[in-house]
């Protein structure tokens, strides 16, 4: 009964037209110290890149009429890095700070829903995301409603926004991978080993086979197992502190036993 008297809060939100942003970075600048590039290899050149738009929208929901001063749009991006070689180094930084606002210049608003959309250029040399064991990349977008008078501010719950790097041209969604690799004869015969994935991003499916072209007689195959090998070097802007290089990481991709299957991994 006492819940039919309790009032409902107004509630912000911030929502984007898409949280997946591909950046493809511009091309690295030579070294000064290296020689000047003839006509013909400035025309070969990959041409700039575009900086991409982030599109969305900022929802408010009030209960009962109220009055706005303004609306404060802000795009974060954090980075976090330690060694992980045993040190105590660590650092924070912001690698991406923009906001704009929306000036409402203390109108009334009534009770209801209203939006208001924005956007923002990503500049394409933007840190991409990353989540490892020495340091992160993460960015987010939030919303600020600025009151007047008794009207309290309103600010919505962080968005996150994953920006994901891109290989491909600009504009283009990321390219597939096709790998074939063949290792020369051995004692087991020479072995074609090809890995090939539709899109190589985070949580991608990859594709992988491998062949002998001709195995010994009777050979049997107990297990097969396939990892990814991951090296980090780790830069701070302090240039006191010196780069550290973690020890090199091994992810499992899988592991098949013939054990645990009744056809041969010979035949699979």
């Amino acid at each position: 009964m006492v819940n039919l008297f309790k009032r409902q809060k107004d509630t912000l939100i911030v929502s984007c037209l898409e949280d997946v942003v591909f950046l493809h970075p511009p091309p690295t600048s030579p070294p000064a110290s290296s020689p000047p590039l003839s006509r013909e290899q400035l025309a070969a050149q990959e041409p700039s890149s575009h900086d991409p738009i982030l599109r969305g929208q900022v929802t408010l929901v009030t209960q009962s009429s109220r009055r706005a001063r303004r609306i404060r749009v802000e795009l974060v991006g954090r980075c976090t890095r330690h060694g992980g070689d045993g040190s105590h180094n660590y650092e924070a930084s912001a690698t991406l700070e923009k906001s704009l606002e929306i000036d409402l210049q203390g109108e009334k608003l009534d009770a209801g829903t209203h939006t208001w959309d924005f956007s923002f250029i990503i500049p394409s040399s933007t840190a991409v995301g990353e989540r490892s064991n020495y340091g992160t990349v993460r960015h987010s977008i939030r919303a600020t409603l600025h009151g007047v008078g008794n009207f309290r501010d309103l600010t919505s719950v962080p968005k996150s926004i994953f920006v994901i790097a891109n290989p491909a041209p600009p504009g283009d969604l990321p390219s597939g991978l096709e790998i074939d690799v063949r290792h020369p004869a051995n004692e087991l015969g020479p072995i074609a080993l090809h890995v090939s994935s539709p899109h190589l991003t985070v949580a991608s499916l990859l594709f992988m086979s491998v062949t002998f072209e001709d195995p010994p007689e009777g050979l049997k195959i107990m297990s097969v197992q396939a990892f990814v090998r991951q090296e980090f070097e780790i830069h701070y802007s302090a240039s006191e502190i010196p780069v550290s290089h973690p020890p090199v990481q091994r992810k499992l991709l899988f592991y098949a036993d013939s054990r645990l299957h009744r056809r041969p991994l010979l035949d699979r």
